[in-house]
């Protein structure tokens, strides 16, 4: 994701096309999911690591809103109420993709826990 963010910003094409932002929030915040539940999730029990996910990639995604008001300060002239539109929208965004995410890989931890019965008894 973060070679086709400086492609894109290379091309101009987030000036371009406005609502190419909406998807790269939502995929960079599935990726940052995905590397904290295959890195770091085995340290917390279920119940409290799913919050402990989205938590930390509400608080990755408003440190990125950070730097990008910072930086488009130069680029873009946009007014406060426009920049606060942009950083709920992406927050938001950022948001229903963790939780998609941990639904699912919560769904199939759940489903690998699970061992239905064999259908065929043992011989003994």
């Amino acid at each position: 994701m973060v070679s086709l963010h400086y492609i894109w910003l290379a091309h101009s094409l987030y000036a371009t096309i406005p609502w190419l932002d909406i998807p790269a929030h939502a995929v960079s915040s599935a990726g940052v999911v995905g590397i904290l539940i295959l890195g770091l999730r085995e340290t917390f029990p279920d119940y409290i690591s799913n919050w402990w996910v989205i938590t930390m990639v509400l608080a990755i995604g408003a440190g990125f809103e950070i730097y990008e008001f910072l930086v488009k300060t130069f680029w873009y002239h946009w007014t406060l109420t426009t920049y606060l539109e942009d950083t709920v929208l992406d927050l938001l965004i950022e948001m229903l993709s963790a939780g998609i995410i941990v639904h699912l890989s919560s769904s199939l931890k759940r489903q690998r826990r699970y061992t239905p019965p064999s259908m065929y008894p043992r011989n003994r």
